[in-house]
């Protein structure tokens, strides 16, 4: 039996108690600071954001027949980059794809559909220095109708493995990362009113993995992940970021899976749909979209909002530092977009006929952490892996140039409620069948072929 038990977050308790000084300014709507580092706030003038010239980057590769509904993940592992996603509309089957860059016309990918009997589909992935892991559902392998998460590891000799996640509710992967130890964290649905967060350790191709599982719940709502980020201070308190239920509001919340030494965790709701996030220099970014404009927001580690900003018509799905450089990434109603981020100008560019992510909304499959940064995506039935220049150009797209404004959210607190472990069991289970290689396509600008 699991017993839940609702908690006020200090934050909001702070709140109320000095709102006066500014204590956790996010249950205030306070006007966002900038923290050190941070471009000024006061806008630069657009005329001062260039946009870049096409880049000539070669090596582009395309997979037909495979991703016939849609990219979802794309990871980087050794020298391949690995994209996955569903075979087709009806979700029988995940797939993944494994590509060499620089692509060579002629060349073979490695490419697998993964499932059984039911419905499977994978969401998302992320690569380590040792193993790559991927997620999304399974259907296939159970008497009952509920849900069952899917994981697929590759480790280092190419060894792909699969299995599932199941326990006495519904369960479903929608993001992985690695997190410390060579561990990884596991987020996603619980039932039908909480959202969970798993630490995994072992290996993940092997039977010698183990699962803790934590579920929670904030406002009432179910939170549905969409990211889980590693936290620098404490191996066991991972940030995760998402929507809550069918709700028009974005949450951001720490989830502390060992509140042996002091709880940890917090919550903040956020008007906004959010869709990715990072840590880097010393904060928490959060990056979503805001009816047709993005909304980039930083955090520090006590869930208190420290800036905000807005992008016009430029609705964000992605954001990753590449070295220093700040990456974004996301969709329009016209097709996607990537940029780089230097001071207040975010300049990049514009694939018109590129269709991100289907059927489940994630964030943008754009990996700048390999040896070249590479956008994944889908024209018509065939998936496109399109290498970028550094300064996030490319010779198909169309070069753009926008400013980053700074704006006002109106963070709330929330109330977070955390419940005791859930029991996870794993499964190895047999779910690979072989796909005929494809050929390389060295023209893999959207709409060339």
């Amino acid at each position: 039996m699991v017993f839940a038990t609702a908690r006020t977050p200090r934050c909001l308790a702070l709140a109320i108690a000095a709102w006066l000084v500014g204590a956790c300014n996010q249950a205030l709507g306070l006007e966002p600071v900038a923290l050190a580092g941070d471009a000024a706030i006061a806008p630069l003038d657009a005329a001062r954001c260039e946009p870049p010239a096409a880049a000539d980057v070669e090596g582009g590769a395309a997979v037909d027949g495979v991703f016939a509904y849609g990219v979802a993940g794309a990871a980087w592992f050794g020298s391949r980059l690995f994209l996955v996603g569903t075979r087709d509309g009806r979700g029988n089957d995940g797939a993944t794809a494994a590509i060499e860059f620089p692509a060579a016309p002629g060349a073979t990918w490695a490419t697998r559909a993964l499932g059984g009997t039911g419905d499977d589909q994978l969401w998302t992935a992320a690569g380590s220095a040792d193993a790559l892991l991927a997620g999304g559902v399974t259907r296939s392998f159970h008497a009952t109708p509920l849900d069952e998460g899917l994981l697929v590891g590759i480790d280092a000799t190419g060894t792909m493995s699969t299995r599932r996640l199941r326990a006495s509710v519904a369960i479903q992967v929608h993001a992985v990362a690695p997190a410390t130890d060579g561990a990884w964290w596991v987020a996603g649905l619980a039932g039908g009113q909480h959202a969970m967060v798993a630490r995994l350790t072992g290996s993940a191709t092997n039977g010698a993995m183990t699962v803790d599982a934590h579920r929670f719940a904030i406002d009432g709502a179910q939170p549905r992940p969409r990211r889980v980020v590693d936290a620098p201070d404490d191996r066991d308190a991972p940030y995760v970021v998402g929507q809550l239920g069918d709700t028009a509001a974005g949450f951001v919340a720490r989830v502390d899976t060992t509140p042996d030494g002091g709880d940890t965790s917090w919550a903040v709701a956020v008007p906004i749909e959010v869709f990715d996030a990072a840590w880097f220099d010393g904060s928490l970014w959060v990056a979503g979209r805001a009816g047709a404009d993005g909304a980039l927001l930083r955090f520090d580690v006590e869930g208190a909002l420290r800036a905000a900003w807005r992008l016009l018509q430029r609705p964000l799905q992605r954001i990753d530092r590449r070295g220093a450089t700040v990456w974004l990434g996301g969709a329009t109603g016209d097709g996607v977009f990537v940029g780089t981020l230097a001071g207040d100008c975010v300049t990049g560019t514009d694939f018109a006929s590129l269709t991100p992510a289907q059927p489940l909304p994630t964030r943008l499959p754009l990996e700048v952490g390999g040896a070249v940064p590479v956008l994944a995506g889908r024209v018509g039935t065939s998936a496109r892996a399109i290498p970028l220049g550094e300064d996030a150009t490319a010779t198909c797209g169309v070069p753009f140039a926008a400013v980053r404004e700074p704006t006002t959210t109106a963070a709330t607190a929330a109330d977070y409620v955390a419940a005791t472990p859930v029991a996870m069991v794993h499964e190895l289970v047999s779910a690979i069948t072989a796909v005929v290689n494809l050929g390389a396509q060295p023209a893999t600008c959207p709409g060339s072929r």
